[in-house]
């Protein structure tokens, strides 16, 4: 047999895979931005039945039982807290951040495409709102790593006089994971 004919279908196959993969990508990454807008209406202060809370400097965080917060000395440089799933499917990082410049909403999105587009070669942005938090309301940007195969999320918070962002991550194909990080986000205040 030809070697070409037998390539064909598999490209086919790798085309098809790669729309399968970042269709996946692009649910999990609505469900992370409508999980949290869609408790806007509702009290933004837990995160769910059997949920335990951690006490960070000026916040708190709730979490499901089935994510551990990582130990200060394994932290990454800057973190505050971190939390992460025990099956590593997700993680939420928390950090104290200066405030950002008023440039408006629009501006602020505009920079973290940019900024994010230039940083990963598959960055695909889902959304940028306004959503509710224990604290507030927060700016919440949703993009997709559809190489990664992840849905992320970065959201603005401010606490008292604090200000904090919650870099929020959840493993594509997986809407329990990804609801689990909007319920840990909608958890962060006092």
């Amino acid at each position: 047999m030809n070697e070409q004919v037998l390539a064909a279908p598999l490209h086919v196959t790798s085309r098809r895979r790669k729309l399968a993969n970042a269709v996946v990508a692009a649910l999990a990454g609505a469900t992370i931005a409508t999980a949290i807008i869609v408790a806007n209406g509702r009290d933004a202060g837990h995160s769910g039945p059997g949920a335990t809370e951690l006490k960070g400097p000026g916040f708190t965080i709730a979490y499901p039982r089935e994510w551990q917060p990582v130990p200060a000395a394994k932290l990454p440089d800057g973190a505050a807290a971190m939390l992460r799933r025990t099956d590593g499917k997700g993680a939420v990082i928390v950090r104290r951040k200066a405030q950002p410049r008023d440039g408006g909403l629009r501006a602020l999105t505009g920079q973290l495409t940019t900024t994010l587009d230039r940083r990963f070669d598959d960055f695909q942005f889902v959304s940028a709102r306004i959503a509710r938090t224990r604290a507030g309301n927060a700016f919440l940007y949703t993009f997709l790593r559809t190489k990664q195969k992840t849905a992320q999320s970065i959201a603005l918070v401010k606490v008292g006089a604090a200000n904090y962002t919650l870099d929020g991550v959840a493993a594509t194909g997986d809407q329990r994971v990804a609801r689990e990080v909007a319920a840990i986000v909608r958890s962060f205040g006092r």
